[in-house]
């Protein structure tokens, strides 16, 4: 099973499919003192540069890392570790020193191939030990799905669509004050052509499970419309920062998708004559169309969930049949995302089990049942692989069952939850009455 990529800087599989290799691989590690070649099999960390402390460092010492002009580093976790740990005294300097540990802040973790490999078999493991099979236990499918995914913007990266955070992020090149000098450091997701994107082999791998009866429901942050592409069915996706190609009725809250990004209509689009600024992030949401179904004509919006923006209750699946799903999971794969954003993060928590895949720490990593530091085509491409090998004869339940409806703290999380909601509701209402009474304020004096 091999997978094709469009960014030459995430790793993809070697034509016998034996070997994955990472944007790095066959690189030297950055640490002078040890300076040998990294290796699939090898833990790895990636930093950026902070170029601003780099050109503050002192001409007169040899930095004991190879640091990269606008760029990043790569060394051996040991390495790295060694580093972390040293108390300052391995470095050359003091602006070395703190050169490293701004870059601490943007590190990914890189798992060895056979690490990776038997996270995914231990997480297949997992799928059997909870699936209920049919009478004649079959193999090749579970009798009802037992598991559901949450997927950020790390699933999508091999796409082509660039992350905020991460040593290659938006965000990132922007705080570390890298420059034109590197590669392609301007581009913005605004300038992202969804319509050409294709999805990745995480994309691909979960509408399979969908298909197989494993998956039972996805919850994305992502907009960008590749789960549907790929196969994921509008009933089994939550999409809970929206869909650039999806625009709904205010009214009746009818759907409609697109073949364009419906956005590009919306929010910078000051001049028109439909436009009003949004109370909660400032940008604009109608599109200018109207409802086409009978007796509405109700005012188009697009689905997109920015900054302040409160998440759709029912729009694209929505937050309450999101949380239903997942309550009702045994396992949960939480896939390319820093779990730092709520309500949403709260929902990994709620199925018994959690899988954790991220080259970046997350806020969910203490709850993580299985953690696996990598990025999340190269897992899911494993974790398909170990599927299809079917349960052993005698599949133990690989770690304690936990959580479920007579748990307090899992009580406790789901009103946590209807609680954000709840929240969320009563503030938006609230901004919009100061709306309409500011606009009719405007109007009647």
């Amino acid at each position: 099973m091999s997978a094709k990529y469009s960014r030459p800087d995430h790793g993809e599989k070697d034509p016998a499919g034996t070997l994955y290799h990472r944007w790095f691989d066959g690189q030297t590690c950055c640490y002078k003192s040890c300076a040998t070649v990294l290796t699939a099999d090898q833990a790895c960390v990636v930093i950026a540069t902070d170029e601003s402390k780099r050109k503050r460092l002192a001409k007169s010492k040899t930095p004991v890392i190879s640091w990269v002009p606008h760029g990043r580093q790569v060394l051996h976790r040991s390495c790295f570790q060694k580093l972390e740990t040293s108390a300052n005294d391995l470095f050359s300097s003091r602006s070395e020193a703190n050169l490293f540990h701004a870059g601490i802040e943007t590190a990914e973790h890189y798992d060895g191939q056979s690490t990776i490999q038997n996270c995914a078999a231990e997480t297949a493991k997992l799928f059997w030990s909870v699936a209920e099979l049919g009478s004649d236990n079959k193999p090749q499918r579970p009798q009802s799905p037992v598991v559901v995914a949450f997927t950020g913007a790390g699933i999508s990266a091999s796409a082509g669509i660039p992350t905020y955070r991460g040593t290659d992020g938006i965000g990132t090149k922007s705080d570390m004050k890298h420059g034109s000098s590197s590669d392609d450091t301007t581009q913005e997701d605004e300038q992202t052509a969804y319509s050409k994107l294709e999805p990745t082999a995480t994309h691909r791998h979960l509408a399979t499970l969908e298909q197989q009866g494993w998956l039972s429901y996805v919850a994305s942050q992502n907009c960008d419309n590749l789960h549907r592409k790929a196969g994921t069915t509008r009933d089994h996706i939550t999409e809970l920062h929206g869909n650039v190609f999806i625009e709904f009725c205010s009214d009746c809250h009818k759907e409609y998708e697109r073949s364009y990004e419906v956005d590009a209509y919306s929010t910078d689009c000051y001049k028109e004559s439909y436009y009003v600024k949004c109370c909660h992030c400032g940008f604009g949401h109608r599109t200018g169309r109207q409802c086409s179904a009978r007796g509405c004509r109700g005012k188009l919006h697009d689905t997109i969930v920015n900054f302040g923006d409160p998440l759709h209750d029912s729009i694209l699946g929505g937050l309450s049949k999101a949380t239903g799903k997942f309550l009702a999971a045994d396992v949960c794969l939480a896939l390319g995302s820093s779990l730092s954003v709520s309500p949403a993060n709260m929902l990994v928590t709620l199925p018994h089990f959690l899988v954790v895949v991220n080259l970046q720490s997350t806020d969910a990593d203490g709850d993580a049942d299985i953690r696996v530091w990598a990025e999340s085509d190269q897992f899911m491409t494993y974790l398909m692989e170990e599927l299809q090998k079917g349960p052993a004869k005698e599949t133990p339940l690989v770690m304690q069952k936990k959580g479920g409806p007579g748990d307090k703290n899992w009580q406790e999380l789901k009103e946590e939850i209807e609680y954000a909601q709840e929240q969320e509701i009563a503030q938006a209402a609230t901004n919009k009455i100061a709306t309409r009474r500011s606009q009719r304020k405007r109007k009647y004096g």
